[in-house]
């Protein structure tokens, strides 16, 4: 046996935790996407932070070295299907958060209706019921290449409904009605305890005795 692998941290928390500006914007991602945690955010987030930076250091080098590593990064990020491969180094520094997070697998399932919610989604592919390229994917996290083949495992047909139950209103005269009602019983109540007749002393008649 050898050494145990060290597993590292796949992201990198936030110099400052309190930013409500930040805390707002996670939040509506996490909702968006129909993400666990915040976790998933910042992951994200490390693979964009990554390719910035290596643009960022492309950009310093000579123009001979620059075309090479440009082409390298270029084709990691078009295989994606994020940029193309004939895009520039400011098309990578112009990349949003939101871009990256469109190409997760639990994104691409709904959007292609195969869901009905986003996190009917999530729940599909956590019991290994999607399959990319027929290889069966368990991560949400996933991301997806361009022409990827996403599908479900064969013999899964869930049924799925479009079309949201519509809330039945009660009527404006049942709510009148139940309203005067209450009214009535109140009315009703109040009388019977003012009708219900006081105890009546007994009188003690006092028996006079012969002396």
């Amino acid at each position: 046996m050898g050494d145990p692998r060290r597993l590292r941290k796949k992201y990198k928390t936030p110099l400052h935790p309190w930013q409500a500006s930040r805390i707002k914007e996670e939040i509506a991602l996490l909702r968006e996407y129909g993400l666990s945690n915040k976790k998933e955010i910042w992951k994200i987030e490390n693979y964009l932070r990554s390719w910035q930076t290596r643009a960022r250091k492309i950009i310093g080098l000579p123009p001979e070295k620059q075309e090479e590593e440009t082409k390298i990064l270029m084709s990691t990020i078009s295989k994606l299907g994020i940029l193309k491969e004939d895009a520039h180094l400011d098309d990578i520094l112009a990349l949003q958060l939101r871009d990256v997070l469109d190409k997760r697998l639990q994104t691409i399932i709904y959007k292609m209706g195969l869901a009905a919610t986003i996190k009917q989604s999530r729940q599909f592919i956590v019991h290994n019921k999607a399959m990319v390229n027929g290889k069966r994917i368990n991560s949400p996290s996933f991301l997806v290449n361009k022409g990827d083949k996403v599908e479900f495992v064969p013999g899964f047909k869930p049924v799925i409904l479009t079309k949201k139950p519509q809330e039945v209103e009660a009527p404006k005269n049942a709510i009148e009605e139940a309203e005067q009602q209450a009214e009535a019983s109140k009315i009703q109540a109040s009388n019977k305890k003012s009708k219900t007749p006081a105890k009546k002393t007994k009188e003690v008649k006092k028996v006079k005795t012969n002396g």
